[in-house]
């Protein structure tokens, strides 16, 4: 069963994932630094994080905080902004942006960009290993 991290400060959304994804094992964290904690001690599939939590200064230092501590897991930031900076940022780093509006409106999609996020972040890492001469 896929694990997935949610880092979302409303309630709501994790509710409603879980009602999206009923196979998904979804661990939630509703600050950024309570997350760290969380990925320091277990192993997830997949982190999905609100880019807008209280504890988190911007959409991009959360991203890159996480990273700090998880370089082996991919990031899906799942905002209610539609922030066409952080979106272009995130996806210059192999990192996924996706309005909650969308999954809102086509539940459907969300496991495509889950899916697809998590075979994106493997590939990225396999070319690493090649680039690198690691097999």
């Amino acid at each position: 069963m896929m694990r997935i991290l949610i880092i979302e400060d409303d309630s709501t959304w994790p509710e409603l994932l879980q009602i999206y994804l009923p196979d998904v094992s979804l661990e939630v964290a509703e600050r950024l630094q309570d997350a760290i904690e969380k990925l320091c001690r277990e192993e997830f599939d997949l982190v999905i994080y609100d880019p807008g939590l209280p504890d988190n200064t911007s959409g991009l230092a959360g991203y890159q905080k996480i990273r700090e501590f998880r370089t082996d897991v991919p990031i899906v930031a799942f905002s209610g902004a539609d922030d066409g900076v952080l979106a272009e940022a995130l996806s210059k780093e192999g990192t996924s942006f996706v309005r909650k509006d969308i999954i809102v409106q086509a539940p459907g999609v969300l496991m495509t960009i889950l899916e697809s996020a998590i075979k994106g972040f493997k590939g990225m890492a396999t070319s690493s290993r090649i680039l690198n001469g690691q097999t």
